[in-house]
């Protein structure tokens, strides 16, 4: 799990697309991981996305937050009972 903080402040305008679909606007992120780990514990930085002109240009990316991975002890996961194998046990 990757709990990130996103400064919305940070955000340019030009960044946010309205969907055509269902009016909702949008920024499209990357969640990076950290080459060192930042003096807060952030393991990841975000940022926006840059068009492939833009990373060729050697733009600068626009930092809007950061994240700290969180590993949890490895317990295995118990597959879910299947709802059909369910309905046919109360049906019986």
């Amino acid at each position: 799990m990757i709990k990130i903080n996103l400064c919305i402040t940070d955000i340019p305008e030009a960044a946010v697309k309205t969907s055509e679909k269902n009016g909702k606007n949008y920024v499209e992120l990357i969640l990076n991981t950290r080459k060192t780990v930042s003096e807060k514990g952030d393991t990841h930085v975000l940022y926006i996305s840059q068009s492939k002109v833009e990373r060729e240009n050697g733009v600068d990316k626009i930092y809007v937050g950061g994240g700290k991975e969180t590993i949890f002890e490895n317990k295995p996961i118990e597959a879910p009972v299947p709802t059909e194998y369910i309905i046919s046990k109360i049906k019986k």
